[in-house]
Parts: structure tokens; C-alpha cells; sequence
């Protein structure tokens, strides 16, 4: 499972990442407690932060192989590190 946020949540951008089609069905309402999306300067998408007082919104998507995780590596570049974290499904 992948928590996204950010624009990685529209269904048609994270489609085009991948490359197929993404079941608007596999994707759940979720949240990560401790965390916020923030501007990330010079970007045009956000970045997760640690915010003990915050909940970042976002969606769990339970469709993802191994070959995805390394598509969406590449795509969010050398800056983005990715990590396991506790989410709260709505």
C-alpha cells in the first residue's frame, strides 16, 4: 500500500505516472497523523513534513507493485524519500 497526496491523489496524473489506469475504487480516504503537506519552494507540488499537531490529507492506494514504487522514485526525483508511516483510513 502507498499513501499519496499532493497532486499524486488525482487519479488521472498518477494514472500517467504509471502508465495504466487507476480504480478510482482502490483509492482510499486516509490521513497521516504528524504530518502536513507544505509548498515545497520552487515546486509545484508539496512536500510532507513532520507536524505533530497535524494530519496530512491524502489517499491509500492498495494497487501498487514493486515495479510502481520504483515508476513513482523516479518520478518524484532524488529530494523525495520514501517511508513507511502510520495512516488513518476515513
Amino acid at each position: 500500500m502507498l499513501f499519496v497526496y499532493g497532486t499524486l491523489q488525482d487519479a488521472d496524473i498518477l494514472g500517467a505516472v504509471l502508465g495504466r489506469p487507476i480504480s478510482v475504487a482502490k483509492l482510499r480516504p486516509a490521513t497521516a497523523p504528524g504530518y502536513r503537506a507544505v509548498a515545497y519552494p520552487g515546486r509545484v507540488y508539496p512536500a510532507l513534513v513532520v507536524s505533530p499537531a497535524d494530519q496530512a490529507p491524502g489517499l491509500l492506494l492498495g494497487d501498487i507493485s514493486e515495479f510502481d514504487l520504483a515508476v513513482l522514485d523516479a518520478f518524484e526525483g532524488h529530494e523525495y524519500l520514501r517511508r513507511k508511516l502510520e495512516v488513518l483510513l476515513d
